[in-house]
């Protein structure tokens, strides 16, 4: 924790000295006003993105809470592989980000050949990546593990359920880059509904029946949140066409 919190400050406090030094993004005290219309139009796109982050949040931790009557064995498996899994999908949110941003600067410019060459690229590049990554996921599943502990035990268990998730990996890529295009032009309810209804019905509900009613064990809960990834981008994609439409008539 203390290690996190030293890390959090020292980024921090770098990357407001790079803003500062930047010409175009510097401000002076006489700028630093209160626009009302600004400051709206951000509650109204930011809000949900906070909301989302909560509900996210609060469901993962529901999510581990119930695994943790199945044994420290296998608790310690699924907290070992989540972390390992962290380092596949990673670059996946960093092409969330620069996403978002092409998306927002085509918007901005009304761009709509733009938008749709942005929007095409991102996803297609985005998803080759994460099946690139899940075929190393699968792969080097258990040397990961054995990084991590010393227990054969743990660590064949957390192979298993990395291998299971490794075939999720290009929907969990779909989905954080349908994510990112619906920030870039400003649709953040629509994650945050998608979100937080697949997180806690077929998530945290299904991972409750399995671990709590049927009595059925790690592999079943990873399915149930491979079932959660995959429901995310199948509605993430089956909403796009309907919300991209709309943004494209606006510009």
């Amino acid at each position: 924790s203390l290690a996190t919190a030293i890390s959090t400050v020292v980024s921090g406090v770098w990357t407001l000295i790079v803003f500062f030094r930047n010409d175009k993004l510097r401000f002076t005290r006489a700028q630093f006003r209160p626009d009302r219309e600004i400051l709206t139009e951000g509650v109204k796109i930011g809000l949900p993105v906070l909301a989302t982050s909560f509900t996210s949040s609060m469901g993962y931790v529901v999510f581990a809470s119930m695994i943790t009557g199945l044994g420290t064995v296998i608790f310690a498996a699924h907290s070992i592989a989540v972390t390992a899994e962290e380092f596949f999908y990673i670059p996946g949110y960093g092409l969330r980000s620069a996403t978002q941003t092409l998306i927002g600067n085509g918007i901005g410019e009304r761009n709509e050949d733009k938008l749709k060459a942005v929007s095409s690229v991102s996803i297609l590049f985005t998803v080759l990546m994460m099946c690139a990554s899940g075929a190393l996921l699968y792969f080097t599943a258990y040397p990961l593990m054995c990084v991590f502990t010393n227990s054969e035990a743990v660590a064949g268990t957390g192979a298993e359920v990395l291998k299971m998730v490794a075939f999720s990996e290009p929907f969990f890529g779909l989905q954080i880059v349908l994510e990112g295009i619906y920030y870039g032009i400003g649709r953040t309810k629509v994650p945050f509904w998608i979100n937080t209804l697949s997180m806690w019905v077929v998530r945290i509900f299904f991972t409750y029946l399995c671990v709590n009613v049927w009595g059925f064990g790690l592999k079943a809960v990873w399915i149930c949140m491979i079932a959660d990834n995959i429901c995310k981008a199948a509605i993430c994609a089956l909403v796009s066409k309907r919300e991209f439409k709309d943004v494209f008539q606006k510009i």
